[in-house]
């Protein structure tokens, strides 16, 4: 059996933990968000190289027409990545949970509501996180193919 003192440690640890777990989503946004924009920036790059081959009409519709829509889909997938989003949110504090916190006399009761609600924010951060890093991929994917394009043409 657990005594008070050891619940409230346990408590606290708890709710030390959902915070960290949320700071660390946070950090992972922030890396893919610097990761989108040098992938932004090299393909960029690639969009010069690649762009004026697949329009100047030397090449073959198809050829071009994949060529164009890589760019594009490279283009919208990192600003996908890098656009603000209101989705997601990585604060489990401010003012109003602190009034709420007021409202108990028992800190046991209050690290529980911030393990629960930093929980809570945990998990409807997640699967917005998961797209992001999808569209990262794709965005990936899509440089290869501007890539593969690019030595292509310039060995041919």
């Amino acid at each position: 059996m657990v005594s008070p003192g050891e619940d409230r440690e346990v408590e606290a640890l708890i709710s030390e933990l959902a915070l960290a777990a949320l700071s660390d989503q946070r950090q992972a946004v922030d890396d893919l968000r610097t990761r989108a924009g040098i992938l932004l920036a090299a393909g960029s790059l690639g969009a010069t190289l690649v762009g004026p081959r697949a329009l100047g009409g030397s090449e073959s519709l198809v050829v071009a027409w994949v060529a164009t829509t890589s760019v594009a889909v490279y283009l919208l997938s990192c600003l996908w990545v890098l656009w603000p989003r209101n989705d997601m949110s990585f604060n489990a504090g401010g003012p109003r949970l602190s009034q709420r916190l007021r409202r108990y006399d028992d800190l046991l009761a209050a690290h529980r509501i911030v393990s629960y609600l930093a929980a809570g924010l945990h998990d409807s951060n997640e699967l917005v996180l998961q797209q992001l890093y999808l569209v990262y991929r794709v965005a990936i994917g899509a440089l290869g193919f501007q890539v593969t394009f690019w030595v292509a043409w310039t060995r041919a």
